[in-house]
């Protein structure tokens, strides 16, 4: 659907992806994504893929580049990493890697980058979201009034 609209080239985005020189995040609990302006309804998607994937056992915070500058870098822990897609360092941050974005980015390369660094979070964590899925299908099956699997057909 992203593509659709932004017509960017999948095959390009891939070979860019495979590119990216991810860190062990295992050795992190927090992770901050610094999100260029162009993209500012993203950290909201990005958010939401956490919670999904990782409730309460890992936190997320995401926010534009600009939004960074307001004090959300104050308090900051060793065990956090800042995640910069397609933007620099904040000022102030002491572990932040960047991963660069192709010059003629649009939404569909910031996202596709966005997912692949969660779901290599996802990998080196326990499949909380696995674990829990049967569970929540039944409770939601209830509360909806139809049944909910957690295979989409």
């Amino acid at each position: 659907m992203i593509f659709s609209k932004t017509h960017e080239d999948p095959k390009k985005i891939i070979a860019s992806i495979k590119k990216m020189k991810i860190p062990k995040f295992s050795k992190f609990s927090s992770f901050y994504f610094v999100v260029p302006e162009k993209f500012k309804e993203a950290p909201a998607m990005i958010l939401t893929k956490f919670d999904e994937l990782f409730g309460p056992m890992l936190n997320a915070r995401s926010h534009t580049f600009e939004a960074t500058k307001h004090a959300k870098t104050l308090v900051q822990s060793k065990k956090e990493i800042f995640l910069g897609i397609g933007t620099r360092k904040p000022a102030g941050v002491a572990n932040f890697r960047k991963f660069g974005l192709t010059p003629k980015a649009d939404f569909g390369e910031f996202l596709s980058k966005a997912y692949y660094i969660i779901g290599k979070i996802q990998r080196e964590n326990p499949p909380y979201f696995e674990k829990n899925l049967e569970n929540y299908c039944r409770i939601a099956s209830r509360l909806f009034g139809q049944k909910i699997s957690p295979i989409v057909e």
